[in-house]
């Protein structure tokens, strides 16, 4: 083949580069859309987002429904239930808390920490990142880089087509420890009501992701929304 193939499968990211097949130990927070701005103290957010690689990525399919809480004006609690959905018909959901850091208008950091389960077996995954946006009451651009780690939690060998040449052939594979780093790039649009009491967001994002553990790494890209409703 001329040009690369992703294929993301079964639980924990099986990506095939170049056609052939590799199994990685996935992050428990896949492709979020926020921009730097945080919720408030003592207002909450609830957002709902999802999104879907494209035909690089073997239809793969993923969502969140994230709470968060604002501390402090600028410190927000994050708790969120990701699922990913496969087109073979495997799911792998997770959990995650976290926290997010409003520094400056323009600027925040995030981290968090997020465990999951799969045909493969378990994962922990932590993460860090920044956020960098121009916060105004308009369209909010935004850009963040995340890195990310995942450990594989009683890891179970599977059995693949090993997508090598013309006659795929079945061969054993195993999860091991798993860098990550996800950028993306997507716009907030903000509806506030006239009171000022609620909003809505809309969003919108591409995300570019890369895996690597000790044996090989590979890319992926995937298109984003959400909405998220603050009160």
């Amino acid at each position: 083949m001329n040009r690369p193939i992703y294929v993301v499968t079964l639980s924990i990211g099986i990506l095939a580069a170049g056609c052939s097949t590799h199994l990685y130990s996935p992050p428990a927070r896949l492709a979020p859309l926020e921009s730097a701005a945080t919720v408030g103290a003592d207002r909450t957010a609830l957002q709902l987002e999802g999104g879907a690689g494209d035909a690089a990525w073997a239809n793969i399919y993923f969502g969140t429904l994230r709470a968060r809480h604002g501390f402090t004006d600028n410190l927000d609690g994050v708790m969120e239930a990701n699922f990913l959905a496969f087109e073979d018909g495997h799911v792998a959901p997770s959990l995650r808390i976290g926290g997010k850091i409003n520094i400056a208008k323009y600027l925040a950091f995030t981290g968090g920490v997020g465990a999951g389960t799969s045909s493969a077996g378990g994962f922990f995954s932590p993460d860090i990142g920044f956020i960098a946006a121009y916060e105004n009451p308009y369209l909010v651009p935004f850009f963040s880089v995340r890195a990310w780690t995942s450990s594989p939690l009683g890891p179970r060998t599977l059995t693949l087509p090993n997508n090598d040449g013309d006659m795929p052939m079945l061969q054993t594979y195993r999860p091991h420890f798993t860098f990550g780093d996800t950028w993306t790039l997507g716009m907030r649009l903000p509806i506030r009501e006239e009171d000022g009491s609620s909003s809505v967001s809309l969003y919108g994002g591409f995300s570019f992701i890369h895996m690597v553990d000790a044996e090989k790494h590979d890319y992926g890209r995937s298109l984003n929304f959400g909405a998220e409703a603050t009160f």
